[in-house]
């Protein structure tokens, strides 16, 4: 079973600013706090994903990839960023 360890990292200096960018468009199909549905498109690529509750700093989570056009009509129908 898949498991997202939910960890921050704090960026010391400006060299990251000199990288090549990709631009990314996600939204939330549910967002409940028993679980979220996600769909996300970057670049030629799109997963879905399914998270299950938090349990500390870990929780299941589940990545699919889907077609690019299914990730852009699910983008339309989430509630937001």
């Amino acid at each position: 079973m898949p498991v997202e360890i939910e960890r921050k990292f704090l960026v010391h200096g400006n060299c990251w600013r000199n990288g090549q960018g990709i631009r990314i468009f996600q939204g939330y199909l549910n967002r409940d706090k028993e679980r979220t549905v996600r769909v996300r498109l970057e670049g030629d690529n799109a997963t879905l994903t399914v998270k299950g509750p938090n349990r500390g700093a870990t929780r299941n989570e589940y990545e699919y990839p889907i077609p690019v056009a299914d990730a852009v009509e699910l983008l339309k129908m989430c509630d937001g960023p």
